[in-house]
């Protein structure tokens, strides 16, 4: 069996907090509206600032989950109301496999950026940054 990637093309902000699309609760992980731009390919040893691209797709694919999520369990929800079609069924499998697919990528990525920072010559706040900075956000990852 392949996997596909998502057909839908994934966004991100330039710093933390990011929330699901039509999910308005407060979370510590909302962007701003208007702040989503469209994210390149993640490259090891890019950095732009002092957020990596890495980080930026960790940030994105972090928000993807938590919106299939969301979007599988309201789906799930729906189905004691109504009856369940093929085209539902086959709409849950495909989010749970793109779902899957971006958690994968995203342990990769994981694993990428702590390469990746082990690898660079930095002062030592920047060090201690970075590394809160990965922390908060494999917490996060671990969350989802």
């Amino acid at each position: 069996m392949s996997f596909q990637q998502p057909a839908t093309p994934l966004l991100a902000t330039s710093g933390l907090p990011y929330t699901s699309p039509g999910h308005p609760h407060n979370s510590s992980f909302s962007p701003a509206e208007g702040d989503a731009q469209p994210v390149q390919a993640a490259s090891p040893g890019s950095a732009s600032g002092s957020d990596s691209s890495l980080d930026r797709q960790i940030r994105t694919n972090i928000q993807t989950i938590r919106s299939n999520l969301l979007a599988i369990e309201e789906n799930l929800g729906n189905l004691n109301r109504r009856f369940v079609s093929r085209r539902i069924v086959e709409s849950l499998h495909d989010r749970l496999r793109e779902t899957y697919d971006i958690v994968l990528s995203t342990e990769r990525l994981f694993k990428d950026w702590q390469a990746e920072q082990q690898g660079q010559s930095i002062d030592v706040l920047e060090r201690q940054r970075r590394r809160f900075l990965y922390e908060k956000l494999s917490a996060h990852f671990q969350e989802e």
